[in-house]
């Protein structure tokens, strides 16, 4: 670890620090009373509450002490909360979809313009394609990430597509993303997507979106598995369980209209 890494690791404990100090006490700090408590210089704690003030974290009162603003960790909350809620909600599904196509199940969120893998079944066949929970992939490659982009709002999915991982510098990455536009407009008439050896070499999936009470796409459903057992009739088959599935935990969010074949 180079010597600037240790550096920022040492003003994030600090700040940590403070900020901690910060939620213990209801009511507001004085910087002087702070800085002692803390074990920092008046100037490094004066720094520290300037920075979580401007990120939202703290507010200043008229008397010039410093609290810790209750609004954005709720907004923490109830972020965490509706994963959470998300999660618990799929998780019957997951498990009966894992069960009857016996392959490994898959939920995904987007996260920081990727898609993030949530939580898994395991399929029960001895010998199988595993995933790990946490897993950060390109939203344009993949299943699970093409049946998200291809139910996102025109405005939306026109900022992932211009984004710099996918717009176009050559005459081969513009084929492929000319391949990612016809995969999604296939992905919106079928309503799951499909994919074989796009992030793991050996391995093929299909996917559904998932959608909120309000319409909006928020996450997917996916079935992977060994490329060779992908055949297209099973992708066909996998493709209509994992539809009825991920429509089946739209439902439970309170989503009324699911995405039919054209």
């Amino acid at each position: 670890m180079s010597g600037n890494d240790t550096d920022q690791l040492q003003t994030l404990d600090k700040g940590l620090e403070v900020l901690m100090r910060l939620v213990e006490r209801d009511g507001g700090w004085g910087v002087a009373e702070l800085a002692a408590a803390s074990g920092f210089n008046k100037s490094t704690t004066f720094r520290i509450l300037r920075t979580l003030q401007r990120r939202g974290f703290v507010s200043q009162l008229p008397d010039g002490k410093y609290e810790v603003c209750v609004e954005i960790f709720q907004f923490i909350m109830d972020r965490l909360s509706g994963r959470l809620n998300f999660q618990r909600m799929a998780r019957g599904e997951l498990e009966r979809l894992a069960h009857e196509v016996r392959e490994t199940v898959t939920l995904s969120i987007i996260s920081n313009r990727q898609v993030k893998c949530l939580d898994k079944v395991d399929s029960p066949a001895v010998v199988h394609v595993t995933h790990l929970i946490g897993r950060l992939s390109p939203i344009n490659k993949g299943s699970s990430g093409k049946a998200i982009l291809a139910f996102l709002e025109q405005e939306e999915l026109e900022r992932y597509m211009d984004s710099s991982a996918s717009k176009p510098s050559s005459e081969h990455e513009a084929a492929d993303r000319q391949k990612l536009l016809n995969d999604l407009v296939i992905t919106r008439r079928m309503g799951y997507s499909e994919s074989h050896q796009e992030l793991d070499k050996g391995v093929s999936a299909v996917a559904a979106p998932i959608f909120d009470r309000f319409g909006r796409v928020i996450g997917s459903l996916t079935v992977l598995g060994f490329t060779q057992d992908f055949t297209p009739d099973f992708c066909i088959q996998y493709g209509s369980a994992v539809r009825k599935a991920a429509a089946a935990i739209s439902a439970s969010l309170g989503h009324s209209l699911t995405p039919k074949p054209i």
